[in-house]
């Protein structure tokens, strides 16, 4: 769909124009409208009315008066000469399904156990550090933020390598076209593999379309960064920044047991 009119509204809904069909999207859902089945188009307040040629009325929210009566002249000025008098039998609904959780897998699990060792090990030297060194523990508490970020720095370098070692082996190259956007800024989009499947892909961008690269094996994981030496820099200096932040806290909570 190339680019168009938007009309954005209440609970993350919008609506789309451009190449000849109006979408109404919705945080599950998605509704087609070619607009050869339109009839009519008006403004009522705030609220953009649309009637099909089969009498069926569709009400659009627009937030303000403003943006649904720019809305609805550009959508009139949209509509062809001849109309459709099918009307809603030509509108496609197409319904999120729920996403079933992904299994909890290996990774998971020696996650989960050495961050509890870690966490168990941590607050073990905070109560050595309180009972031995006094008011030098808060030292140990200061520590404690530089290092939860370099240990999330480095598990993010840990988690991205493989999967951006896998997009450049077998990665395939996509156009991405946008879905919709939310009212918080993200942008959805969405792109389909070999065997029919639709995946979406959220980000702050805000462009029609946008290049992915995704995983025949793996279609979910899929990244905007298509040159292989940026995924490169990118894991190295996720855990360069991991190390050197990590190692600022170990200084930190050094000074908890030597501080005088």
């Amino acid at each position: 769909m190339g680019s168009g009119q938007i009309l954005a509204g209440r609970d993350d809904t919008e609506a789309v124009l451009g190449g000849g069909t109006l979408r109404l999207a919705a945080p599950r859902s998605r509704t087609d409208i070619p607009l050869v089945v339109v009839r009519e188009v008006r403004a009522d307040g705030r609220e953009v009315v649309v009637e099909l040629t089969d009498g069926a009325v569709h009400r659009l929210d627009g937030t303000n008066p403003t943006a649904a009566g720019v809305f609805a002249a550009a959508l009139t000025a949209a509509l062809p000469q001849e109309r459709d008098p099918a009307g809603s039998g030509r509108v496609i609904v197409t319904r999120d399904e729920p996403r079933e959780p992904n299994p909890r897998g290996l990774r998971f699990w020696v996650f989960t156990v050495v961050s509890g060792i870690l966490v168990a090990g941590y607050l073990g030297f905070l109560v050595f550090s309180a009972v031995n060194h006094g008011p030098e523990v808060i030292f140990g508490i200061l520590a404690a933020v530089p290092l939860l970020l370099g240990y999330a720095a480095l598990v993010a370098s840990v988690a991205l390598g493989p999967k951006y070692a896998a997009l450049a082996r077998r990665g395939i190259t996509v156009m991405a076209w946008l879905s919709h956007r939310s009212r918080k800024g993200q942008s959805a989009y969405e792109y389909a593999d070999p065997e029919g499947g639709v995946h979406q892909y959220r980000t702050s961008y805000r462009g029609e379309q946008l290049k992915l690269v995704y995983d025949p094996q793996s279609p979910t994981d899929c990244s905007r960064i298509r040159s292989r030496w940026a995924a490169v820099l990118t894991v190295l200096g996720l855990l360069l920044l991991g190390v050197a932040i990590t190692g600022l806290g170990i200084a930190v909570a050094s000074l908890a047991v030597v501080a005088v």
